[in-house]
Protein backbone atom coordinates (compact mmCIF):
# COMPACT_ATOMS: atom_id res chain seq x y z
CA UNK A 1 0.00 0.00 0.00
CA UNK A 2 1.30 3.43 -0.90
CA UNK A 3 0.17 6.66 0.73
CA UNK A 4 0.87 10.13 -0.58
CA UNK A 5 1.10 13.04 1.84
CA UNK A 6 -1.99 14.61 0.33
CA UNK A 7 -3.97 11.53 1.43
CA UNK A 8 -3.36 11.93 5.16
CA UNK A 9 -1.77 15.24 6.14
CA UNK A 10 -5.02 17.07 6.82
CA UNK A 11 -6.22 14.12 8.93
CA UNK A 12 -3.10 13.31 10.94
CA UNK A 13 -3.04 13.75 14.73
CA UNK A 14 -0.54 16.09 16.37
CA UNK A 15 1.60 13.11 17.48
CA UNK A 16 2.37 12.41 13.77
CA UNK A 17 1.30 8.78 14.04
CA UNK A 18 -0.60 6.76 11.47
CA UNK A 19 -2.29 3.52 12.48
CA UNK A 20 -3.21 0.97 9.81
CA UNK A 21 -5.71 -1.82 10.51
CA UNK A 22 -5.88 -4.90 8.28
CA UNK A 23 -8.68 -7.45 8.47
CA UNK A 24 -8.90 -10.51 6.21
CA UNK A 25 -10.62 -13.89 5.92
CA UNK A 26 -9.19 -16.94 4.14
CA UNK A 27 -11.94 -18.34 1.89
CA UNK A 28 -10.72 -21.94 1.92
CA UNK A 29 -10.35 -22.32 5.69
CA UNK A 30 -12.58 -19.56 7.04
CA UNK A 31 -9.66 -18.44 9.19
CA UNK A 32 -9.65 -14.77 10.13
CA UNK A 33 -6.67 -12.48 10.34
CA UNK A 34 -6.32 -9.08 12.00
CA UNK A 35 -3.21 -6.89 12.14
CA UNK A 36 -2.63 -3.40 13.53
CA UNK A 37 0.52 -1.46 12.66
CA UNK A 38 1.48 2.05 13.81
CA UNK A 39 3.93 4.28 11.94
CA UNK A 40 5.52 7.59 12.82
CA UNK A 41 5.57 10.18 10.06
CA UNK A 42 9.07 11.51 9.42
CA UNK A 43 9.42 15.29 9.42
CA UNK A 44 11.88 17.29 7.39
CA UNK A 45 14.37 19.25 9.47
CA UNK A 46 14.94 22.98 9.82
CA UNK A 47 18.44 24.01 8.80
CA UNK A 48 20.20 26.59 10.99
CA UNK A 49 23.52 28.26 10.37
CA UNK A 50 25.36 30.58 12.72
CA UNK A 51 28.93 31.63 13.45
CA UNK A 52 30.92 29.01 15.34
CA UNK A 53 31.83 31.46 18.09
CA UNK A 54 31.01 34.97 19.34
CA UNK A 55 31.99 37.18 22.24
CA UNK A 56 29.71 37.71 25.24
CA UNK A 57 27.46 40.72 24.60
CA UNK A 58 28.00 40.52 20.83
CA UNK A 59 25.12 40.39 18.37
CA UNK A 60 25.13 37.56 15.83
CA UNK A 61 22.84 36.31 13.10
CA UNK A 62 21.24 32.89 12.74
CA UNK A 63 19.96 31.89 9.31
CA UNK A 64 16.92 29.61 9.43
CA UNK A 65 15.83 27.63 6.37
CA UNK A 66 13.03 25.13 5.83
CA UNK A 67 12.07 23.55 2.49
CA UNK A 68 8.53 22.22 2.09
CA UNK A 69 9.02 19.04 0.07
CA UNK A 70 5.33 18.19 0.18
CA UNK A 71 2.88 18.63 -2.68
CA UNK A 72 0.56 20.72 -0.50
CA UNK A 73 1.05 24.10 1.18
CA UNK A 74 1.74 24.28 4.91
CA UNK A 75 -0.62 26.75 6.57
CA UNK A 76 -0.88 28.58 9.91
CA UNK A 77 2.93 28.54 10.24
CA UNK A 78 4.50 29.59 13.53
CA UNK A 79 8.27 29.77 13.99
CA UNK A 80 9.91 29.83 17.42
CA UNK A 81 13.69 30.30 17.68
CA UNK A 82 15.32 30.40 21.11
CA UNK A 83 18.28 29.31 23.18
CA UNK A 84 19.55 29.49 26.75
CA UNK A 85 22.05 32.29 27.26
CA UNK A 86 21.06 34.08 24.04
CA UNK A 87 18.09 36.27 23.26
CA UNK A 88 16.64 37.62 20.06
CA UNK A 89 17.15 41.34 19.59
CA UNK A 90 13.64 41.66 18.08
CA UNK A 91 10.63 39.38 18.47
CA UNK A 92 10.69 36.57 15.91
CA UNK A 93 8.00 37.13 13.31
CA UNK A 94 7.73 34.54 10.60
CA UNK A 95 8.26 35.86 7.09
CA UNK A 96 5.18 34.04 5.77
CA UNK A 97 2.26 32.21 7.38
CA UNK A 98 1.88 29.84 4.40
CA UNK A 99 4.78 27.85 2.95
CA UNK A 100 3.69 26.73 -0.51
CA UNK A 101 4.33 23.30 -1.98
CA UNK A 102 7.99 23.19 -2.96
CA UNK A 103 8.70 26.61 -1.39
CA UNK A 104 11.45 27.46 1.06
CA UNK A 105 11.20 29.62 4.15
CA UNK A 106 14.39 31.61 4.71
CA UNK A 107 14.70 33.92 7.69
CA UNK A 108 17.58 35.63 9.46
CA UNK A 109 17.26 36.37 13.16
CA UNK A 110 19.61 38.56 15.20
CA UNK A 111 20.57 37.32 18.66
CA UNK A 112 22.74 38.67 21.44
CA UNK A 113 24.93 36.42 23.57
CA UNK A 114 24.45 37.20 27.25
CA UNK A 115 26.50 34.47 28.96
CA UNK A 116 29.65 32.47 28.20
CA UNK A 117 29.88 28.81 27.26
CA UNK A 118 28.48 26.50 24.62
CA UNK A 119 24.97 27.57 23.63
CA UNK A 120 22.40 25.85 21.47
CA UNK A 121 19.91 27.77 19.35
CA UNK A 122 16.81 25.69 18.64
CA UNK A 123 14.11 26.36 16.03
CA UNK A 124 10.58 24.92 16.10
CA UNK A 125 8.17 25.24 13.20
CA UNK A 126 4.53 24.38 13.80
CA UNK A 127 1.99 24.24 10.98
CA UNK A 128 -1.58 23.03 10.69
CA UNK A 129 -0.41 19.98 8.73
CA UNK A 130 2.85 19.14 10.56
CA UNK A 131 3.96 19.91 14.10
CA UNK A 132 7.28 19.75 15.90
CA UNK A 133 9.56 20.37 12.94
CA UNK A 134 12.86 21.20 14.61
CA UNK A 135 16.48 22.07 14.01
CA UNK A 136 19.39 23.37 16.07
CA UNK A 137 22.91 24.73 15.93
CA UNK A 138 25.63 25.26 18.54
CA UNK A 139 27.62 28.42 19.25
CA UNK A 140 30.52 29.00 21.60
CA UNK A 141 30.32 32.26 23.52
CA UNK A 142 33.61 33.64 24.91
Amino acid sequence: MELEGIDYLNKIATDAMITVFCKAKVRESGQRFFKKETFTVDHPDIELSAPGSVDKGQEFKVDVSFHNELSIPLTECRLIVEGPGVFSVKPVKIAKSVIGAGDTLNQTITFKARSSGFKEVIAHLHTRQLQNITGSTSIRVY
